[in-house]
């Protein structure tokens, strides 16, 4: 399945993203002059694994999982962009092919600027340039946080750590310390990004809502208690937590 016809980009796109939001008036309208928007569908690809790359992708709305796929077709789901985020900008920084597939999980609009185009705002411009560097730099950050979640040892850490990971990202305060993650991930989707089964996702799941550490809801996950989950992140072992 593949995107829709590309359509222009408006200026009300480019406030949905914080690197074009913090240009000058004068880049920002000129990129939003040479960039595009892609429409997807859910279960569409924005780009396929070892793709050449020649355009920067920044989610507008909605959502794209970045999915490394191995030989016998397991999936591994490396990352999730969400409004406003840059998607794998270090590859094509570097003129290299993706190594993953994008592939968004609802519908979603994409705004794509052309290699070229990007560049050469940032080549004159400083200011462009540090915003630049500011989402290759949180970009680098998410990287790192995935390793810890995938090598943090149990899965209910694993878990946690991952929960947590969203709630800085795009989470909204609720009462109290609750926040709420607007982001409905199958329990298919927990296990492929925390590197164990749906049975033991599933199971980990439900202590966690038994221990009032978080709930599960229709667009979404509610963290309860975000005490406790930063202690689960951070505290001793559990002697059951599956693997």
């Amino acid at each position: 399945m593949n995107a829709c016809e590309p359509e222009g980009m408006t200026p009300d796109d480019a406030e949905k993203i914080p690197f074009l939001a913090a240009l000058d008036e004068g880049d920002r309208a000129e990129l939003i002059s040479k960039g595009h928007i892609k429409a997807l569908e859910k279960g569409a690809e924005l780009w396929a694994d070892q793709q050449n790359t020649g355009e920067f992708s920044f989610v507008v709305s909605g959502r794209l999982k970045l999915v490394k796929r191995s030989g016998e077709g397991k999936e591994t789901i490396v990352d999730i962009g969400t409004r406003g985020r840059l998607l794998c900008s270090n590859a094509v920084c570097a003129f290299a092919p993706y190594c993953c597939n994008a592939v968004a999980m609802e519908s979603s609009r994409v705004a794509v600027i052309r290699r070229p185009d990007l560049l050469s705002v940032l080549e004159r411009s400083p200011s462009a340039t540090r915003a630049f560097l500011g989402e290759a730099s949180a970009k680098g950050m998410v990287i790192c946080a995935r390793v810890d979640e995938v090598a943090s040892g149990q899965v209910d850490r694993r878990i946690a750590s991952l929960m947590l990971r969203l709630s800085e990202a795009v989470g909204e305060r609720r009462e109290g310390d609750q926040i709420f993650i607007p982001v409905p991930l199958a329990r298919q989707d927990l296990a492929d990004m925390c590197g164990t089964t749906v049975e033991t996702t599933i199971r980990i799941m439900r202590r966690m809502e038994k221990e009032g550490l978080l709930e599960t809801q229709r667009k979404g996950f509610l963290i309860t208690d975000h005490a406790g989950m930063v202690a689960l992140t951070t505290g001793p072992q559990r002697t059951r937590s599956g693997s």
